[in-house]
This record gives C-alpha cells, structure tokens and sequence, in this order.
C-alpha cells in the first residue's frame, strides 16, 4: 500500500472524527449544559479542580457541582 491509498482510507476516519467534534462542541455549547466535577481531598487536587473551573468559565462553560469523592472518616 502506497501512502497516496493510505491517506484515501484515513479520508473517512478523519471525516468522522471532524462530525464528532462539531457534535461534542455543539452539545457542550448548549445552555442546557452543566460540568460536574469529580475530585479528591487533596492539595494536588484542589489545584486542579480550580485551575479546571477557571478554563471552563473562561470558556463560557458552566461549572454546577463540585464533588468531593473519598472524605468520609477513616474506620
């Protein structure tokens, strides 16, 4: 297989990938959409968690919830 048939069957794949990410984009555009976050109680993670909810409001994304997973106390 030459790389000129090669890069006509990845046509296809590539098309594909481009519809999903026009749909992925329009769905988290839609004002219906929230962002729960997932997170644990940790420096590392707060960090994170943070950083992460500056980047979606920048981004005009609405972070809803955070969750804080693993915090109950020790047995």
């Amino acid at each position: 297989m030459t790389f000129a048939e090669f890069l006509v069957l990845m046509q296809d794949v590539i098309e594909g990938f481009h519809k999903s990410g026009e749909a992925t984009a329009e769905l988290l555009q839609r004002p219906s959409t929230r962002f729960i976050l997932v997170s644990i109680p940790t420096h590392t993670a707060r960090r994170s968690v943070e950083n992460i909810t500056k980047q979606l409001r920048e981004l005009s994304y609405k972070p809803e919830l955070l969750l804080v997973n693993r915090c109950l106390p020790e047995a």
